[in-house]
């Protein structure tokens, strides 16, 4: 079966995603990772079950405080396939 990922727009980070806290951290925080792969026009592959085919990749991050679950700090990192962006 095809997995479909979700896109930007449908992420929720209190709820959706793995915790990728460092130990250390726990106690306080949790940081939540979400990968995005786009093709060469810049559509979002909402199926990319090769991520070596896709042409950029996108990784949101978020921090979020572990008591209250709001969130503290949200970034994007763009990464194209030559490396660039």
């Amino acid at each position: 079966p095809t997995t479909i990922y979700k896109g930007p727009d449908e992420i929720n980070a209190i709820v959706d995603g793995k915790d990728w806290t460092p130990p250390e951290m726990q106690n306080k925080y949790i940081v939540r990772r979400y990968d995005f792969w786009y093709d060469g026009s810049n559509n979002f592959l909402s199926d990319c079950t090769a991520p070596d085919s896709a042409m950029m990749h996108r990784i949101d991050i978020y921090v979020l405080k572990k008591k209250d679950k709001s969130i503290i700090a949200r970034d994007s990192v763009i990464v194209s396939r030559d490396g660039i962006q």
